[in-house]
Formats: structure tokens, C-alpha cells, sequence
């Protein structure tokens, strides 16, 4: 009987073993290819975390987006830390509140959680299947376009060619016009607006660049005509800015908007083209605080990811700012709170 024990406790460690080494194979082969995960698998592993840190969270729901938000910006959870696919959830992150306002990215859809409905934003199935390879490939070519208008675009500088405070002053001068555009007036609109919405707009879940443009067009920014035909929905453009209702199809209104207005990166593009002054800062806080103005449009990223918010500067002083934003919502919250590990352009205007 000891005998037959023994020979059955050999062979459940033999199989232990076995399955144990296929295991590690698994983990090793993933984590040596990690590139080659799509952004679906990257997010299933994000859920897993979340369904024990933080139940309540839905996908695709606000808090979700608000979750990654003030993930990103300030690094509040450290746990997340712990997780096997950190770096790739970082990248999953990234794209997802850089794309997440991109309806060719996302589509809303409605579910029901505990009886209610809710809105959430789901991945479309192209975006569903890129992997953090594609991702990657990606920023690198965005990073490429941005050093290339660095180039081609006077009025796009950046502070790494060691360009002087006086040379700064000479092309603010040039390429804002305070005559038809009040920084005052956008300032004081976002802190009326921080902490609630303006019924006139479309609510996005990740709402932060469709609220800038909201206090740029509070400044004295005319919205361009909107394009022939366009009475409802979005138009994916960076030629036109505009953010409409349209009151002919419904006895309610009905929004239509281009992605230039609540994009992150279209907003960039149009504004770079039509008469805004950008001023990349490079990697850090310091840089920021040094050369930012109260009213500035401050666009963030983190190191070789893309540009995924937008903030605006509305109170304090120089190296000790404060800015206002949706998604999450602050009124005049220090810039000092923001991570250290990331990147910052101003758009002026």
C-alpha cells in the first residue's frame, strides 16, 4: 500500500511539474512578445484587476474613462503597479483617452448594469484587434510628424532647440490677436463650466478637449460653417471647428460636431493651421510652469505615447499654476499635481 502511495505521489508531482512548465512557457512566451497582444487582450487583463480593486467600475463607462484619467495624470493607484502587463496596460490607456472621443475608434452603445441603462464606449473591432506593435508604430510616426512641423511651421516651436524667452515674445506678438480673442473671457468660462456641462454641448464620457474648445470659442474664436449636408453626428476632420445643434430633424436638439473640436490630436492640427501659437515643452513640469500663460490651452502625453488631454491654465502664477478640465472635472487645481513623468504642449491662441 506505502508502495502504490508512493508511486501515485510521484506521478502528481511529475504532472505538477509538467503543467507548471507549460504554464511558465505561456507566461515567458507572452511576456518576451508582449507586442504582439491586441488591445482587446491588454484590456481583458485591465478588467481582471479592476473587478477585485474596483468592482463597481463598468467598461466603457465614465468612471472607467475617469479611472484611466486620473490614473495617467497623477498615478494614484499603485497596485496597478503589481499587475504582469503593466506596460502594456499603460499603452492601452494611453490610446484608449487619446481615440476614445474618435468615432471611427468607438462607437457608443447602451447596456443595462443592476436594472439601469447606461451609455458606455465600446472599441470597434478594428480598433479591438490592433496590437501594441501597431500602437507603437503609430506614436513613432506622430512623434516623426510633430519634429517635421517643428520644422516646417514658424509659429510651432519647441523648447528643446534652445529657443530664447525673447524669441517667444516676438512670435506670441505675431500669431495671437488679442483684439478678437479675449483670454479672459475663455477663463472665465472654464471655471463656470469646470465642475458642471453646458447644455448647448454634447456630454462626452472623456470630455476634456471638447471643453477647451468650448472656452476657446467662449474667448472670441468663431466656429467655422459647417460642412454641406451635416445636421447630425460627428464629421472626422481637422479643417473645420464647429459644435452645433440642429433643431430641423427633431423637436429636440441634436448635436453635430467635427473631431476637431473634441479630439485631442485634430485639435492640435487645427489649431497649428489657423492661427494658434503651439509651443512644445518637452519632457517635465518645470518647463511648463516656466513659459505657460494664464488662458493657454496645455495639451499632456506620456513619454512615447500619444498626446491623450487637454487641460486649460486658469488661475496662479509662474512655476506655480492652476488649471481647470473635464475628465476628470478641476477648477484651478495645481499644475504641481500633475505627474512629472510626462510631456506638455501649449496651444495659444
Amino acid at each position: 500500500m506505502k508502495k502504490l502511495m508512493s508511486m501515485m505521489l510521484a506521478v502528481v508531482m511529475v504532472l505538477s511539474t509538467i503543467v507548471a512548465r507549460v504554464n511558465a512557457d505561456s507566461y515567458d512566451f507572452k511576456k518576451v512578445n508582449p507586442d504582439n497582444m491586441t488591445l482587446v487582450e491588454v484590456e481583458r487583463e485591465l478588467v481582471n484587476y479592476l473587478r477585485q480593486a474596483k468592482p463597481d467600475i463598468v467598461v466603457g463607462s465614465k468612471e472607467y474613462v475617469e479611472y484611466m484619467s486620473e490614473y495617467l495624470l497623477e498615478e494614484h493607484d499603485r497596485e496597478l503597479e503589481d499587475t504582469v502587463y503593466y506596460d502594456e496596460i499603460l499603452i492601452y490607456m494611453n490610446e484608449y483617452l487619446a481615440e476614445v472621443c474618435n468615432p471611427n475608434r468607438f462607437i457608443e452603445k447602451e447596456i443595462t448594469v443592476n436594472g439601469d441603462r447606461i451609455t458606455v464606449l465600446e472599441m470597434t473591432e478594428e480598433e479591438k484587434n490592433r496590437t501594441i506593435k501597431d500602437i507603437k508604430l503609430e506614436v513613432e510616426a506622430l512623434e516623426k510628424k510633430e519634429a517635421e512641423d517643428i520644422k516646417n511651421y514658424e509659429n510651432v516651436v519647441s523648447l528643446d532647440s534652445g529657443i530664447t524667452d525673447v524669441e517667444l515674445e516676438r512670435l506670441e506678438n505675431k500669431y495671437t490677436d488679442t483684439r478678437s480673442y479675449n483670454k479672459n473671457k475663455a477663463v472665465e468660462y472654464a471655471l463656470d463650466f469646470a465642475e458642471t456641462r453646458n447644455p448647448v454641448y454634447k456630454d462626452f464620457p472623456s470630455d476634456c478637449t471638447n471643453f477647451v474648445s468650448q472656452c476657446v470659442r467662449a474667448g472670441g474664436r468663431q466656429m467655422d460653417s459647417d460642412y454641406s449636408g451635416h445636421g447630425s453626428g460627428y464629421k472626422s476632420s481637422t479643417r473645420r471647428w464647429y459644435h452645433k445643434q440642429n433643431f430641423k430633424l427633431t423637436y429636440y436638439p441634436v448635436h453635430y460636431w467635427t473631431t476637431a473640436f473634441t479630439v485631442v490630436e485634430d485639435f492640435y492640427e487645427y489649431s497649428k493651421k489657423n492661427g494658434a501659437y503651439t509651443i512644445n515643452c518637452g519632457k517635465g513640469r518645470n518647463r511648463l510652469q516656466r513659459v505657460a500663460k494664464k488662458g493657454d490651452i496645455v495639451q499632456i502625453k506620456k513619454t512615447n505615447g500619444k498626446w491623450f488631454h487637454s487641460i486649460i491654465i486658469t488661475g496662479g502664477e509662474k512655476y506655480n499654476w492652476k488649471y481647470s478640465s473635464h475628465t476628470d472635472d478641476w477648477k484651478n487645481r495645481k499644475v504641481s499635481k500633475l505627474s512629472s513623468d510626462y510631456s506638455f504642449r501649449i496651444i495659444r491662441f
